[in-house]
């Protein structure tokens, strides 16, 4: 694998007693770490990148055959650590704490809400109960902070979780989740 355009993807056809490693080729200049893999909206989407280096993106429909697709945050980006569907719309979030959406997965990507969102963002999830996409990450001084903004848009919310290094998040709906 060439550690400067490639993500390194395994898959697996018979429930994960083997599994076959595949480079990806993905956007961007620099190196690649794959970051989040997501089945979103009926396809498989990895983003990664290196911080301070360059983002990327991939795409597919079957886990098998990817598909490069965009780097959002362009060159001398921090890595792209979280990637979420809902209301319509796609939205990644870098580990720089900035944060981009679009209504295609391929293109067309814009800088969004990105007022209140501070500090390194971990991960992304969405609340379909709460019409809401939840950033999960760090502000200065090591401090755990999940925000939210609405689907429609807005300002993220941030909100203190008491814990120094949060890294993932699980949302689900109704009693059982956010």
């Amino acid at each position: 694998y060439s550690a400067n355009t490639t993500f390194g993807i395994s898959y697996s056809l018979n429930g994960g007693v083997t599994w076959t490693a595949k480079a990806v080729s993905a956007p961007g200049a620099g190196g690649k770490n794959l970051k989040k893999v997501r089945f979103l909206n009926g396809r498989f989407i990895a983003v990664g990148g290196n911080a301070g280096v360059s983002a990327g993106m991939v795409t597919s429909t079957d886990g098998i055959t990817w598909t490069p697709e965009y780097d959002p945050t362009g060159a001398a980006a921090a890595a792209l650590v979280g990637v979420a569907y809902g209301g319509s719309k796609y939205m990644v979030v870098s580990d720089s704490g900035a944060a981009y959406s679009s209504t295609s997965p391929a293109s067309g990507y814009v800088a969004s809400g990105t007022t209140g969102l501070t500090g390194s963002c971990d991960d992304l999830g969405f609340s379909p109960g709460g019409d809401a996409f939840i950033a999960l990450g760090q502000v200065p001084a090591n401090t755990g902070n999940v925000s939210t903004i609405a689907s429609a848009g807005g300002a993220w919310t941030p909100t203190a979780i008491g814990t120094a290094t949060p890294f993932w998040m699980a949302v689900g709906t109704g009693t059982n989740g956010i």
